[in-house]
């Protein structure tokens, strides 16, 4: 006999056979899907398929870092096909410039050389030559805007040098082609002796020095000089100044530009003895603009750094390098140009390579003349 539970859950059934398939159906996906899981789960942590993720993994990597090898091996012959583009370009220019200059001369060869003659007695009459080196650094952004009256009243005041910004290392080989060949040319008009100079980062040196070799080729230039104020590791300054060696020669005198010692007292760290053997002048930034414009305290750091630096770049014979002293025109007066000048002449460093100034475009007739010595007019 069925009991009251029994018949009721019978009834219930046969009232509502909808709602109990719902749930057996419901209960049955669940037990598949529960199943399926499981069975990903042991697939996917097997020890067979952890290697073969590992594998595949390993193989992407390996791609990935061939593929960037091979760009990396790809950049330096297209960087080198850009960079002899512009330098082509450059000097192309440079050189139709030259050739024009030539083809106006050689119109009237014989009345040129005549006037040229007497142009150069009437510029020696009038500035007679000066015993030693005495000049002013223009850099790129400040080429002067009427080179024949600038270097004018150069002479006048007893300046005989200018040293010319060419390029840097972020820069083409030469900047301004044009505007280099026509103040060569109105330099050369005044007997102004014209040297380069270039600002290298040293983050390639080899494409610096091949840059600094393609300036220095430039017709007119006395030499050229290189700014080294960053990334001065030894074996840097040696793959430039060898590179650069190799295509100029080894009687080229190379102008490094270097900070001034007593400034930078880092020792052992700074590159002295690498700079000393390298290169053939040093011309330490002595600027002290910012630290005093006492005359007197100028002239004993003007002493100062020269000494330190006599020891500090001596060659394999204990003889120190030629010394050009660069003084600060940034705002100084002409008292403290003249202690320079007589700090200079104590260590006996003018008549060997001469003392300058920088930056041209603040320097003053004065301190031209404080320079120089030449008396006002």
């Amino acid at each position: 006999m069925k009991t009251f539970q029994e018949i009721k859950s019978s009834q219930f059934a046969k009232k509502n056979p909808i709602k109990n398939n719902f749930y057996t159906i419901y209960s049955l996906r669940f037990c598949s899907l529960y199943i399926s899981f499981i069975l990903f789960l042991f697939f996917s942590l097997s020890p067979s398929s952890i290697a073969k993720k590992y594998l595949r993994n390993q193989n992407r990597k390996e791609s990935l870092k061939a593929h960037k090898q091979k760009q990396e091996a790809e950049k330096p012959a297209q960087f080198a096909n850009q960079f002899n583009e512009k330098q082509n370009s450059n000097k192309t220019i440079l050189e139709s410039s030259i050739q024009s200059d030539n083809s106006s001369v050689n119109l009237n060869n014989q009345n040129q050389n005549q006037a040229e003659k007497e142009n150069t007695n009437k510029c020696f009459l009038n500035n007679p030559p000066i015993r030693a080196n005495y000049g002013v650094w223009i850099n790129l952004w400040n080429y002067p805007k009427n080179p024949e009256k600038y270097f004018e009243e150069l002479r006048e005041n007893g300046i005989n040098t200018i040293y010319l910004q060419i390029s840097r290392s972020t820069t083409e080989a030469i900047k301004h082609p044009e505007a280099v060949n026509q103040i060569i040319k109105s330099a050369k008009e005044k007997n102004i002796k014209v040297i380069g100079w270039m600002y290298a980062t040293l983050q390639n040196p080899r494409e610096d020095a091949e840059k600094f070799v393609l300036g220095a080729q430039i017709p007119g230039l006395h030499s050229m000089a290189i700014d080294l104020e960053e990334n001065l590791e030894p074996s840097r300054l040696i793959l430039f100044s060898r590179t650069a060696h190799k295509e100029l020669g080894k009687q080229y005198k190379i102008t490094a530009i270097t900070y001034n010692p007593s400034i930078r007292p880092i020792g052992s760290k700074f590159p002295w003895e690498t700079i000393a053997r390298e290169f053939d002048v040093i011309a330490p930034m002595i600027y002290w603009n910012k630290r005093m414009n006492d005359p007197s305290l100028v002239y004993a750091e003007s002493c100062h750094a020269i000494q330190s630096l006599k020891e500090l770049i001596k060659d394999v014979n204990g003889r120190a390098k030629s010394i050009h002293p660069i003084g600060d025109s940034h705002h100084t007066s002409e008292k403290e140009i003249q202690a320079f000048v007589q700090a200079c002449l104590k260590e006996d460093v003018v008549a060997e390579s001469g003392i300058s100034l920088y930056p041209s475009h603040l320097a003053s007739s004065d301190l031209w003349r404080a320079l120089s010595g030449v008396s006002e007019k």
